[in-house]
């Protein structure tokens, strides 16, 4: 497998070419998948993640506690599931877990084969456009990390991978089965189609389970719509 240090080698054999690499903006099927080069001419390594660690992934992520409030009246605290925190906890569960679950694929699933001259690499300076991007409309930067493979994540989700629609071809490929709720399956489809784009070949099988990877219920087919 190519390493970080050799992405800007010469580019690869067309993805028609070359066993298990598919060209992203012809996907259909995530069997036999390999490899597969972005739009941007990025190549990436594809495997499938077990499922122990996705379902892991999801389950560290705890259930937020119930805050107490002191009844005066009666000199106890008593659970308040009524307080807007706690309701917002439980709305944003859902969303913290999937993409718990879908980091892990990415982190674990993918490594970089190739990058084309005139693209950074993730151990490169893609974060400088971006941050001073950021500065120039006076909003605050992301908190990008500096080494590592959360460096190599952060490089994944904000740089390399140009569209929705590539990313959730990504998790079809390295997700095979997920240990989630049905309400976070749904949620981690409408993570991947926030702004325009919209995966049009997305398949979702919805199915119950629990966290703990006795039960891993298929939660992204490679079957087409």
């Amino acid at each position: 497998m190519t390493t970080d240090d050799q992405t800007h080698e010469a580019a690869p054999e067309a993805a028609s070419a070359t066993p298990g690499r598919i060209d992203a903006r012809q996907f259909t099927s995530a069997e036999q998948v390999r490899e597969i080069t972005l739009s941007n001419g990025i190549v990436l390594s594809l495997r499938p993640v077990p499922n122990k660690l996705i379902a892991d992934a999801a389950a560290s992520v705890p259930q937020p506690v119930v805050p107490r409030v002191l009844i005066e009246a009666k000199n106890v605290e008593e659970e308040n599931p009524n307080h807007p925190d706690y309701i917002k906890a439980l709305q944003d569960l859902p969303q913290r877990r999937s993409d718990a679950a879908f980091n892990m694929a990415l982190s674990m699933g993918t490594n970089v084969v190739y990058v084309p001259e005139g693209l950074f690499g993730p151990d490169d300076d893609w974060q400088g456009p971006i941050v001073e991007s950021f500065e120039a409309i006076g909003a605050e930067p992301p908190d990008f990390a500096a080494t590592g493979r959360r460096r190599y994540l952060d490089w994944l989700r904000n740089y390399a991978i140009p569209t929705e629609e590539e990313l959730v071809i990504i998790g079809r490929v390295c997700i095979t089965s997920i240990a989630v709720t049905e309400g976070e399956v749904q949620s981690a489809v409408d993570s991947f189609r926030r702004g325009a784009s919209r995966a049009t070949n997305l398949s979702i099988q919805i199915s119950a389970g629990d966290l703990d990877g006795d039960s891993l219920p298929p939660a992204l087919s490679g079957a087409g719509p």
